[in-house]
């Protein structure tokens, strides 16, 4: 078995204040899920973007499951990075993602959900896997705003 995690009291936007190094077994999520919880919550997040977070999370660390080793052993790593007004939360994997076929309702829910509950997010894949890439305000009326800037 191959989990590590560590904490670190880090200056904001730095090296992550948290890292967890897991198995990417089904059996991990709720882990993840508790301990980015409580780094949010250490942070000075409301309990919504705590329950945004563990949703996001869930869902990007369930894809590497899923999808990223096909079956075979591999790594779920989670990085989580303080900001002065917020938090990043980083999920990787080093295998390869299914590859989609390009029409509007390909692969879910998934990626639509971790753009709605999130400030800022992004995905990448390259040749050392695909990364997640979560930010996070303190605050859920800071994080969701309609076009217009009125709260939702």
């Amino acid at each position: 078995m191959t989990n590590e995690m560590s904490a670190t009291a880090e200056r904001p936007g730095t090296a992550p204040a948290l890292r967890l190094r897991l198995d990417a077994f089904a059996e991990n999520l709720m882990l993840v899920r508790q301990t980015v919880g409580g780094a949010a919550r250490e942070f000075g997040a409301s309990q919504a973007v705590v329950d945004d977070l563990k949703l996001a999370v869930t869902e990007a660390c369930s894809n590497v499951v899923k999808y990223a080793y096909r079956g075979e052993p591999g790594l779920l790593e989670v990085d989580v990075r303080p900001l002065d007004d917020g938090f990043i939360v980083e999920v990787s994997d080093h295998g390869t993602w299914l590859k989609r076929d390009g029409e509007a309702d390909a692969g879910g829910l998934g990626i639509p959900l971790m753009e709605a509950v999130t400030r800022s997010f992004a995905i990448a894949t390259d040749d050392e896997g695909t990364h997640v890439r979560l930010e996070f305000a303190l605050e859920a009326a800071d994080a969701r705003t309609d076009a217009s800037g009125a709260d939702d």
